[in-house]
């Protein structure tokens, strides 16, 4: 090889490779600058949707306090929670000549252990709660 295409070579050389090497140090910040910007960006997002979500549960809670001051004040409900506590407390004396307690207890057997069962055993993965004995335990207090 002769001196002038050694020279045009070792000169082509010399200027692509730093052309190559800044390319990739810039290519290589860039990666880092974006990289660094989206995950700013997603943590700004998170905090917008937990400061959302704050103000919601926030304003739920609010609204809920407010409707339970007002119901608490209102007569209507007032008459209505004391007749509710007589009518609970007079329940045997009142309906025991009617309709007897048992017819109550296997009704209520009868619901748990058919329409909830099934029910509850298609939206739980097919599992079957053991539903008579917690009933047969439960209704025992209450009778």
């Amino acid at each position: 090889m002769n001196i002038k295409t050694k020279m045009l070579v070792g000169s082509g050389l010399l200027s692509i490779i730093p052309l190559l090497v800044v390319s990739m140090v810039i290519g290589w910040q860039s990666i880092d600058k974006g990289e660094q910007a989206l995950q700013e960006q997603v943590h700004n997002r998170l905090i917008a949707l937990r400061d959302d979500k704050k103000a919601q549960i926030e304003n739920y809670f609010k609204i809920t306090t407010d409707q339970l001051i007002t119901f608490s004040k209102d007569q209507m409900f007032i008459d209505a929670s004391l007749a509710f506590k007589d009518a609970f407390t007079n329940f045997n004396d009142e309906f025991i000549d009617e309709i007897p307690v048992s017819s109550y207890k296997t009704s209520l057997q009868k619901f748990y252990l058919s329409d909830f069962n099934k029910s509850f055993s298609r939206l739980n993965s097919e599992k079957v709660p053991a539903l008579d004995v917690y009933i047969n335990k439960r209704v025992q207090v209450f009778l």
